[in-house]
């Protein structure tokens, strides 16, 4: 049997390889996707520097890993951090340690983290195993389809460019409520409401398409009466709100609103899912299950934040981290 080779990715030659993997390492377990790419590193398009590992058998692109470097605000000061993700490792090469040789080329840092669906246990005892701790909050993705919304009621800006004097703005909000936080700047876009009822907003990724492999059963059967539920083969086109926050003597109101504008975009843009990841415990869940009515609305799964390093601690201890970024796509 040939060795095992680990090396950088060349972004021209291996594309097509690395996004023929993705498709054969779908994510999820009841419900389980891979992400449909022309361009491997579109995932990490908002990134600041990404570097993609790739191990090679016989010439043949088998697994790859992929890590974005870039500082983050930690317990009160910028921190150089990275950030993991797209670790994958073809069927056929399983079993051969080709994951853990992956995860132990990221570079140290005072922070390395990821995020690992919470149903995918092979991944979540891998990165245990190499010293990543989960934090004790989960990560709950809220699916809410545009297509059943109908026209918001007042003005809404967005989604708008963020700009320099928004991004300030926004992150020194952030940084007094947060004790982990990822900067603004970079996102595709900001949706921002303000009126009577108070001030409400939320950062946009607009993220490639989604293709379902295995779906539940309750999803196919309902599949058959609206076309817009995921069922397997067909492109699901997602966007995600992040930093979602409102003020305000109505905040509730405030944020219904601008999730029914954020709706309503999506929804003139065919789009066919709008998430938004919360922490289990965020209050902000309350308004959200009200809204998105839970009881039969898909579930686009939920995650574990994994960390390791010397600032580890900071982000395990802390009372308010800040769920997982825009930019961590």
């Amino acid at each position: 049997m040939p060795p095992i080779l680990l090396r950088p990715a060349d972004s021209e030659r291996d594309n097509a390889a690395l996004c023929a993997l993705a498709r054969r390492c779908p994510l999820g377990d009841r419900l389980s996707f891979y992400h449909e790419r022309d361009d491997f590193r579109e995932r990490g398009r908002l990134q600041p520097h990404v570097e993609v590992h790739v191990a090679e058998e016989a010439g043949i692109v088998v697994g790859s890993a992929s890590v974005a470097r870039k500082p983050l605000w930690i317990g009160g000061a910028l921190q150089p951090t990275a950030y993991v993700f797209d670790v994958m490792v073809d069927p056929i090469c399983r079993g051969r340690g080709v994951a853990r040789r992956l995860l132990r080329a990221v570079p140290d840092a005072p922070l390395v983290y990821a995020h690992v669906l919470d149903d995918n246990l092979p991944s979540r005892r891998l990165f245990e195993s190499e010293g990543f701790r989960a934090h004790r909050r989960r990560i709950l993705f809220h699916a809410l389809l545009p297509s059943l919304e109908g026209r918001p009621c007042g003005a809404v800006a967005g989604p708008a460019p963020v700009d320099a004097t928004v991004a300030a703005d926004s992150d020194a909000l952030l940084r007094e409520r947060h004790d982990f936080v990822d900067a603004t700047a970079g996102h595709d876009g900001l949706f921002h409401l303000e009126g009577p009822d108070g001030r409400a907003w939320a950062l946009l990724r607009r993220h490639e398409p989604k293709v379902a492999v295995g779906v539940p059963w309750h999803l196919r059967a309902l599949a058959r009466l609206l076309p817009f539920i995921p069922r397997p083969g067909r492109r699901v086109f997602t966007w995600s709100l992040h930093h979602l926050g409102a003020e305000g003597r109505r905040r509730g109101r405030a944020l219904d609103r601008l999730l029914r504008a954020a709706a309503w975009a999506a929804a003139r843009q065919r789009v066919d899912l709008l998430l938004v990841p919360l922490f289990d415990d965020d209050p902000l869940n309350a308004v959200l299950r009200r809204y998105l009515l839970p009881r039969w609305r898909p579930s686009a799964g939920t995650t574990r934040l994994y960390v390791r390093g010397p600032r580890a601690g900071t982000l395990l201890d802390a009372s308010r981290p800040l769920l997982l970024s825009g930019r961590d796509g």
